[in-house]
């Protein structure tokens, strides 16, 4: 039976969910999205994610597809219907009919991601879930230099978590570009990382800003973690903790 197959693009804050990925006992982004679609459609939806996110973290731009048998819904109409179903903290930005080939997954060549930090003293209640607050003086110079080490295609598993020590995984990842900036804003002082990879690990980005920030304090030398890159070495588990997820945003997927 012939199928359409529908990608939507999504913004949602993250801070009432556990992440993307459906799971049991837990509140999703995507099962909230899921119900509503099947409410409209009148059949089970599964929606194909691009990917993970954290419980807690955020997405700007967030690619999903699904596939639906029901033909009356013109998909120009989907986003403004989704919307006036789904919760204030998730909204779709756009729907359109895509080859029946496409998945958001396997078809993605690149994915980008922005981490951000509030480098103040104190913490305004308003960026408490939005941010990483770091209260410490930061070169950034120094996060410079070690951003330019980690481009390029590299072992991250010393970079990651949640995966076994037996476990056959592939570790090798390309980082197109990682770029720290500084900003205000409402006269307040933020660090931004841009980073663009082929794929990325578990609690791979919030582990590499980890290292960066440990490198920039002094706690961790360069050569070990060019060392850690080339996967002739571990990095300590303390110097590598994951940064809270809630600085981390899905910016973008590159098909």
């Amino acid at each position: 039976m012939e199928r359409r197959n529908i990608k939507l693009n999504i913004a949602f804050d993250g801070s009432n969910y556990n992440g993307w990925q459906k799971q049991k006992n837990f509140r999703s982004v995507q099962q909230t999205i899921e119900e509503e679609l099947e409410k409209i459609f009148q059949e089970r939806i599964k929606l194909i994610g691009a990917g993970r996110t954290d419980r807690g973290a955020h997405a700007l731009n967030y690619t999903a597809n699904f596939h639906t048998h029901n033909f009356n819904i013109p998909v120009e109409n989907l986003p403004k219907i989704l919307n006036s179903l789904l919760p204030e903290d998730i909204k779709v930005l756009s729907a359109i009919e895509v080859p029946s080939s496409f998945h958001s997954r396997f078809s993605a060549k690149a994915r980008e991601y922005i981490y951000l930090i509030l480098n103040e003293k104190e913490c305004l209640p308003h960026f408490r879930n939005y941010v990483y607050h770091l209260p410490l003086e930061v070169d950034l110079g120094k996060i410079k230099e070690i951003c330019q080490i980690i481009r390029g295609r590299h072992n991250f598993k010393s970079f990651c978590y949640g995966y076994g020590k037996d476990e056959k995984k592939d570790f090798q990842r390309i980082i197109y570009y990682f770029r720290p900036l500084e900003i205000k804003f409402l006269n307040q002082h933020f660090i931004l990382f841009f980073i663009k990879g082929n794929g990325f690990l578990k609690g791979m980005i919030r582990s590499l800003i980890s290292v960066c920030l440990n490198y920039e304090q002094g706690k961790i030398k360069k050569e070990n973690i060019i060392s850690a890159l080339n996967g002739e070495t571990i990095i300590d588990s303390k110097l590598r903790v994951a940064v809270p997820a809630s600085g981390l945003y899905y910016k973008r997927t590159f098909f």
